[in-house]
């Protein structure tokens, strides 16, 4: 009986590397090959028994074959209930009933030799078997060599009696190398089978393996898997799907009609096989009150009309969403809170200072400056905010920035009171883009304010570069905002787009921070780098192709 392992795909595996021919294919060959002289001897004693009965006349028919079939027979009735009892020890059983039957066959062959001399033939079914059998090639070149020496000494035996002519050698010889032969071609053949087998199973150990780790992956997914039929019936396929569509976890049931367990979810997939679009929006399962992004996807490749449905549980992702909103929107609070704190305090100080009788004119006009500056102040940061919320933006302009930009720089030079010099450098092609051009105004608006100030601190000079490139792979353009300033320092930079940071005390550290979000909005990227002459860089990425003006 075999042996159960807890692992399959384990057992399997171990067998094909410890025994190159598996047990049930041993035991079948083997059986046929038993089978094979248990009809040799019962017709071997038939015929005996037909000669002592007188029914039939058998001349050259000696005593001894019916000793020899009689050993046949007991013998593979012995092997019918070793192989029926265990599958163990196969190769040695299968060497040990080879080498006997060589033994029968060469009595046989000299015993029965009046009755035929075509006894020795049967050296080419043993050792057949033999090379089929017996995994060891020497032993079952071994086996062939005695069969050969066999008919060989039986030819000499024979010669030397004079019962056969001296051309009974060429016979010998024939005969032998053809067993040579025989078995070598057919030890060539199985060892090829045996390792082709060994691929094989090797192969499906493989992808059982694979087949294995798929359930399990599938099985502890939180996105549901489901098979949608063509006549729109779901089949959860893993727990979540189970979980999400709140159905009953079990194993095998018919498809139930997608319409009965969430409308909302069958009108979905009527549309996307109307129409398949990847931009699906999430869904409320009514059953269990569950959001879900739905994915849809055909099966095979032939527009099967079945479909693979994927379930993403949004209620998490929305309920995460919702707090981080809420916890950004709580610091977001707190910081303006706190900047307006301190020049209210400043106002307040000072009214309260102007209401004393001692102040003369001079301090009057002092604290009147302070009053106005924070009040100022105090208005920056709520325009900031203001532009913060009206940031996001549902769609952009087509924008040319080879035509747009030269007219921005152009207002802007023209805005400030004091000499603003940018040196503007653009590729010399079309460069359409996607973007608010309000949103785009305020961005660099911002950079270049910072750049100029900066470089003026640092050189005395109110300039800076405005430096327009494209990605190699020419998807994307970056506009980059540059100066000689002395840059941000290194244990600054990871507060840089932090909202109300800011370095200077007359700051409202909200212009980068109001920046960078006008830039998500509008899909583009904000980054702070250094150019290789030192020089400091603020980069605003846009995707580059999807607008045409």
């Amino acid at each position: 009986m075999v042996a159960h392992t807890t692992s399959p795909v384990a057992g399997d595996h171990a067998r094909t590397q410890n025994r190159p021919l598996s047990g049930r294919e041993v035991h079948r060959l083997l059986w046929v090959y038993n089978a094979y002289r248990f009809a040799l001897a019962l017709g071997l004693l038939a015929l005996g028994i037909a000669n002592s009965w007188g029914g039939v006349t058998i001349n050259g028919y000696h005593a001894g074959v019916a000793w020899l079939a009689s050993i046949w027979l007991a013998s593979a009735i012995i092997v019918d209930r070793v192989v029926a009892a265990t599958f163990h020890w196969y190769e040695g059983l299968a060497s040990a009933v080879v080498l006997l039957d060589l033994v029968l066959i060469a009595f046989l062959a000299q015993l029965g030799a009046e009755l035929s001399d075509g006894f020795p033939l049967l050296y080419l079914v043993t050792v057949a078997a033999g090379a089929v059998l017996i995994t060891q090639r020497m032993t079952a070149t071994g086996i062939a060599a005695v069969a050969s020496l066999a008919i060989l000494f039986a030819t000499a035996s024979r010669l030397s009696t004079g019962a056969v002519a001296t051309s009974e050698w060429v016979y010998a010889g024939l005969l032998g190398t053809l067993i040579f032969a025989l078995s070598l071609f057919l030890q060539q053949l199985v060892a090829r089978l045996r390792a082709a087998e060994k691929k094989a199973n090797t192969a499906s150990s493989q992808i059982a393996t694979l087949e294995q780790l798929n359930q399990q992956i599938i099985a502890h997914m939180t996105t549901g898997v489901c098979r949608i039929t063509a006549e729109d019936g779901v089949i959860p396929i893993n727990d979540a799907a189970f979980t999400l569509l709140g159905m009953p976890p079990t194993h095998a049931q018919p498809p139930a009609p997608l319409v009965a367990i969430s409308p909302a979810l069958a009108d979905c997939v009527s549309r996307w096989r109307r129409a398949p679009n990847p931009d699906v929006r999430s869904i409320i399962i009514e059953s269990t009150g569950r959001q879900v992004l739905p994915t849809l996807l055909h099966l095979g490749y032939d527009r099967d009309p079945e479909l693979m449905l994927f379930l993403e549980d949004f209620t998490t992702v929305s309920e995460t969403a919702q707090v981080m909103k809420l916890k950004s929107l709580g610091k977001l609070t707190a910081s303006i809170a706190h900047e307006i704190r301190n020049p209210l305090a400043a106002i307040s100080h000072a009214v309260q200072l102007m209401e004393e009788p001692a102040v003369d004119a001079m301090e009057a006009e002092t604290l009147r400056e302070i009053i106005i500056n924070n009040t100022r102040r105090v208005n920056d940061i709520i325009e900031n905010v203001l532009q913060l919320s009206r940031s996001q933006t549902d769609a952009g302009e087509a924008i040319d920035l080879a035509v747009w930009l030269p007219t921005f720089l152009r207002e802007y030079e023209q805005t400030p009171t004091d000499e603003v010099s940018v040196a503007l450098h653009l590729p010399g092609a079309a460069l359409p883009i996607k973007f608010d051009r309000g949103n785009l105004s305020r961005i660099l608006v911002n950079l270049l304010d910072n750049g100029v100030r900066h470089a003026q601190l640092e050189t005395g000079q109110r300039s800076a570069t405005l430096d327009v490139t494209q990605d190699i792979t020419g998807n994307t353009v970056y506009v980059d905002v540059i100066d000689a300033g002395g840059g941000v320092p290194e244990q600054y930079r990871e507060r840089l787009f932090e909202p109300f940071f800011t370095t200077r005390p007359e700051g409202s550290g909200l212009g980068l921070y109001l920046s960078r979000e006008l830039c998500e909005a509008n899909r583009a990227t904000l980054s702070y780098g250094k150019t290789s002459d030192g020089c400091t860089r603020f980069r605003v990425a846009i995707p580059l192709g999807e607008g045409q003006p």
